[in-house]
């Protein structure tokens, strides 16, 4: 209950390259092969949001903002909230949920 759903297991050696390739197309396949429940598209093929990259483009700023102040880009989660929050509203874009 609750653990992720195992698909495969394989042995691979980082310092022969054994097996390495097949895990990356394991991986690969996997990852293409995915879907939302309910949905025949694959989740690889869905649109992102216009939000979401809204808040990454914020996020970046933000990071950049602390580091030229000499700080570092490591905020709780009450300042990331206040921070994201007055970036966004000085961009004129809509509140993220």
């Amino acid at each position: 209950m609750g653990l992720p759903r195992v698909l495969d297991s394989i042995e691979v050696s980082c310092k022969s390259n054994h097996n390495i390739k097949l895990l990356s197309n394991l991986i690969y396949d996997t990852a293409f092969s995915l879907r939302s429940p309910g949905s025949k598209e694959s989740l690889l093929h869905q649109r992102v949001p216009a939000s979401y990259l809204a808040l990454e483009d914020v996020i970046g700023s933000v990071a950049a903002i602390l580091k030229l102040s000499g700080a570092d880009p490591v905020l709780d989660a009450e300042r990331y909230k206040q921070m994201v929050t007055q970036e966004m509203q000085n961009r004129n874009y809509k509140g993220f949920r």
